[in-house]
């Protein structure tokens, strides 16, 4: 049976301006994986892990 160590679920995020940043995220972390967020400038790769981080905080 796997032990998760991070689950998301549906993870949206708009900035204060309107921007929307991240939209229906959803995941999961087993222990022992191994992760790499990739996408390109602006995709919302430091919005999801300063979120994760607890920086942010959604509505």
């Amino acid at each position: 049976m796997s032990h998760h160590i991070v689950e998301v679920k549906n993870l949206k995020f708009t900035y204060p301006d309107g921007t929307s940043a991240l939209q229906n995220i959803s995941f999961r972390i087993t222990h022992g994986e191994s992760v790499a967020v990739v996408g390109e400038n602006g995709a919302g790769k430091s919005t999801l892990l300063l979120h994760l981080n607890g920086y942010l905080m959604s509505g």
